[in-house]
C-alpha cells in the first residue's frame, strides 16, 4: 500500500468537496494534482483551470507535545508544514482576461472556503489546516499560454507518536 503524502490528503480534500461554484468551474471540469503546473494539460486546446498543491515547502516546526487531556500520558511529536496551493486559469486568445480573473476570484474563494469548513481530519494524521493566506497573485502574462496564477499557503498538521 503506497503511503499518500500531506500534499496529496490536501488534493483528494479539494478534489472531493462539494463545490458550490457555477458550472464551469466544477471540480469535474478542474484538474487536481500535486507538484507544479501541467502545461499541456493546460495547453492550448484545453482551457480548464488546474489546482495543484506543493509542499512542503521547508522543514516543519516539530516540537512534542500533549495532544489530548485522554493522551496526556503520551507525548505525541507534533509537525507543522508549510504547503502551497496553485490555482493556474488561462486566458484564452484573443480573451481580454476580464471573464478569466472573474472564474480565478470564484476559485481562490472556493479553494479557501473548502479547505476552512474541512479543516479538522483529513488522511494521513493530519489534523487541521489552516490557510495562512487568502492568496496572492503571481500571474505569468508574459508567457504563452497567458495564465493567472493564485498561490495560496497552507499550514498542515501531522503528527506521530514520539
Amino acid at each position: 500500500m503506497a503511503t499518500v503524502t500531506i500534499a496529496e490528503s490536501i488534493t483528494a480534500l479539494l478534489s472531493g468537496a462539494a463545490w458550490t461554484v457555477p458550472a464551469p468551474l466544477a471540480a469535474a471540469n478542474i484538474h487536481f494534482d500535486t507538484g507544479w503546473v501541467d502545461r499541456q494539460w493546460i495547453g492550448f486546446s484545453d482551457p480548464s483551470p488546474q489546482i495543484i498543491t506543493s509542499g512542503p515547502m521547508s522543514s516543519p516546526n516539530r516540537f512534542f507535545g500533549k495532544r489530548t487531556a485522554a493522551s496526556a500520558a503520551k507525548l505525541h511529536l507534533l509537525s507543522y508544514g508549510r504547503y502551497v496551493i496553485n490555482i493556474w486559469v488561462r486566458i484564452m486568445a484573443g480573451s481580454d482576461g476580464d471573464s478569466e480573473e472573474d472564474n480565478m476570484e470564484l476559485l481562490r474563494n472556493e479553494v479557501v472556503r473548502i479547505i476552512n469548513e474541512n479543516c479538522i481530519v483529513l488522511p494521513t494524521g493530519v489534523t487541521y489546516l489552516v490557510p495562512l493566506d487568502q492568496g496572492r497573485a503571481l500571474h505569468e502574462l508574459d508567457r504563452t499560454p497567458r495564465l493567472l496564477r493564485f498561490e495560496i499557503t497552507v499550514q498542515a498538521n501531522y503528527q506521530g507518536q514520539g
